[in-house]
């Protein structure tokens, strides 16, 4: 819903997680980050039956920032939107 084109959305589903698994690895500072915000490094141990607190964590905050904050972006846009 951020985006009102289907085709950039898509684009932008693949690129994105690049950019940032390539930051994350070559900004020293991001690294940290970067298991927080990265699908594949949180939802790993799910996927291996071993999650504790922290998995539990990090796999709800890769959830809030890859679907609830581009999802509350585009609903706060489409309300802001002038009715044609």
């Amino acid at each position: 819903m951020l985006f009102q084109t289907p085709a950039l959305a898509i684009v932008l589903y693949f690129v994105v997680p690049i950019i940032g698994e390539l930051a994350t690895g070559l900004v020293p500072a991001l690294q940290g980050v970067g298991g927080w915000i990265n699908q594949s490094d949180a939802m790993t141990p799910l996927l291996e039956n071993h999650m504790g607190a922290t998995g539990w964590a990090k796999l709800a905050t890769t959830l809030a920032f890859w679907l609830l904050l581009p999802l509350t972006l585009g609903v706060i846009r489409l309300l802001r939107r002038e009715v044609k």
